[in-house]
């Protein structure tokens, strides 16, 4: 069985290509709040290591999926900015336009919320594995530089699992093909060694 890491698709631009794909997540008081862009919304981006969200619709297609090891928790929508970035030239150096302080997270912050788009933006929920695989850790002094390797006989009997010792998400092969069937491209999946 071949283990994976889920991340990003790479976007032009750097933090602000990423900026315009994630946006930010915030939690105020036990509430989860979503800023972005908009109108287009992947249905799936990680905003950190192991918070991933993802929209209603791919909510639903999960629940109806033979897979497991996962539950949601709800999102609120608070601020959806109108940057149609997805119309810029994508080969181009530099996006369209900086925000005026130059900080690529200012696109959201700074920008103007959308009424109409917030309306009609629809559910959002974090995705979390509830599972628990444990790792071989090697190389790196700090925990982000350290290599993992997967014990596969402590594999859990479920297509998701996250790491208690560097709360990494993990996915098998299973849910790595279905994720690339339904995640319309946004994701790209780093193997993991297992032994």
């Amino acid at each position: 069985m071949k283990y994976y890491q889920i991340k990003n698709k790479d976007m032009p631009w750097g933090d602000y290509g990423n900026s315009l794909l994630i946006g930010t997540l915030e939690d105020e008081d036990g509430t989860l709040k979503l800023s972005r862009t908009g109108p287009y919304i992947p249905p799936i981006v990680q905003m950190s290591i192991n918070d991933l969200v993802i929209t209603n619709d791919l909510r639903t297609k999960l629940e109806t999926s033979e897979l497991t090891g996962f539950n949601f928790e709800e999102i609120k929508p608070v601020k959806i900015v109108k940057i149609d970035w997805q119309l810029w030239d994508l080969d181009a150096d530099e996006p369209e336009f900086y925000p005026e302080s130059g900080e690529p997270e200012d696109y959201v912050y700074e920008g103007t919320n959308d009424p109409e788009l917030l309306a009609n933006v629809g559910s959002f929920w974090k995705l979390t594995f509830t599972n628990s695989v444990e790792l071989e850790l090697r190389q790196g002094g700090e925990w982000w530089q350290k290599i993992p390797t997967i014990l596969s006989d402590f594999w859990p009997n479920s297509n998701f699992a996250i790491s208690d010792q560097i709360l990494y998400n993990f996915i098998d092969q299973t849910a790595k093909d279905w994720l690339e069937s339904n995640c319309d491209g946004n994701l790209e999946f780093e193997e993991v060694e297992s032994k």
